[in-house]
């Protein structure tokens, strides 16, 4: 019997050397790398470029390209026939919405490069299977030869339930979430509201919830301060998605409350409960806006409110207030992402990436 050949596939995010965005890791790369530690492939990184000019594409079985990777249409044009010539599978992740007029027309308003877009539409038309980060994403996208599979974003369980890391500098150290769920005495009176800069109108809806005794810090959402919040030191400069995830562990300990507001339009319906999963990993209970994808995490512990400042306000106090129901919902959010919301072989995107997976040498 021969030996098993594992496939060969290569990524095209953005970023290069370990330094990407945080949507590339989340949705690309460690995905693959846990995959890789699997022995479900071989992985590779290739640039646009490269892809365009056909280099490094030898024994490729699939090309995964992430959201508008490919940069313009010239080279999504010639990347996507290099792909096509060679007969390689191509696997398109998109995790926000770049396909209804409402959501184009916001991000060209805010300065959205039009080539990116273009670049996405190239990539979105020519893939052989879509992966989207949720169903109503799913629905938007066009209709083309190409099968699209909803793979809800998940955590690396290595990186999010691991040791705990090392203290890094002027923040109490963090236990592990699960010892620091059952004491109230390490939790601090901060909330938190971790994220983007492309947040900054949901940050808003939280303006009447800080008061004396309770804080809002804000981690990466917006590079400006205000009276009303405090901006957090621990992602003041870019960094690998890895390194922010073992900052946030090791300063878990200073927050009770994680904050997930969502503005209603068309663009924030198609966003993930991503903030739901990392909250939960760190200890803590989440509030987050109804009528998004948060509902899903509504009977896992999530509380729910609706696009009211005084709303926000009161289920924050109600929850502050309470450290026996902090602790409930916690705990039952804590099995859930434990039990369904980390990388699993049968979440459907090895399946998607891979096709029939290993294959026997000749």
């Amino acid at each position: 019997m021969g030996s098993i050949v594992r496939p060969k596939v290569a990524l095209v995010v953005h970023g290069a050397d370990g330094r990407h965005p945080g949507s590339a890791f989340v949705r690309v790369v460690l995905r693959a790398r846990w995959a890789g530690r699997l022995g479900l492939a071989d992985f590779i990184f290739v640039t646009p470029e490269a892809l365009a000019a056909g280099r490094h594409l030898d024994g490729v079985d699939a090309v995964i390209v992430q959201r508008d990777a490919l940069l313009d249409s010239v080279l999504a044009t010639a990347a996507v026939g290099e792909i096509s010539r060679r007969g390689i599978r191509m696997v398109h992740d998109v995790d926000d919405d770049f396909w209804s007029e409402e959501s184009r027309a916001r991000l060209l308003g805010q300065d959205y490069s039009p080539a990116r877009l273009a670049a996405f539409d190239i990539a979105s038309t020519a893939a052989d299977i879509t992966l989207t980060s949720t169903a109503v994403l799913a629905t938007r996208r066009p209709d083309s030869t190409g099968a699209v599979v909803v793979v809800r974003n998940a955590l690396d369980p290595e990186l999010w339930f691991g040791g705990v890391p090392a203290d890094p500098g002027g923040h109490p150290r963090g236990e592990s979430a699960v010892t620091a769920l059952d004491r109230d005495d390490v939790r601090g009176s901060w909330y938190l509201y971790s994220g983007s800069h492309t947040h900054g109108d949901d940050l808003e809806l939280l303006r009447r919830v800080p008061s004396a005794q309770r804080r809002l810090e804000v981690v990466g959402v917006t590079p400006e301060s205000a009276s009303w919040y405090s901006l957090s030191h621990l992602a003041s400069t870019p960094m690998p998605y890895p390194e922010y995830v073992r900052l946030l562990r090791a300063s878990s300990a200073r927050w009770s409350v994680g904050l997930a507001p969502l503005v209603s339009n068309g663009f924030n319906r198609g966003k993930s409960d991503l903030k739901f999963l990392e909250y939960t990993a760190l200890g803590i209970p989440t509030i987050a806006s109804q009528g998004t994808a948060y509902d899903e995490a509504g009977p896992y512990g999530a509380v729910l409110v609706g696009n009211d400042p005084d709303e926000w306000r009161e289920a924050a106090d109600a929850l502050s207030d309470d450290p026996h129901g902090r602790r409930r919902h916690a705990h039952q959010s804590r099995s859930h992402v434990e039990e369904e919301r980390v990388f699993r072989v049968d979440d459907g995107w090895w399946e998607a990436v891979g096709g029939l997976g290993g294959r026997p040498s000749s």
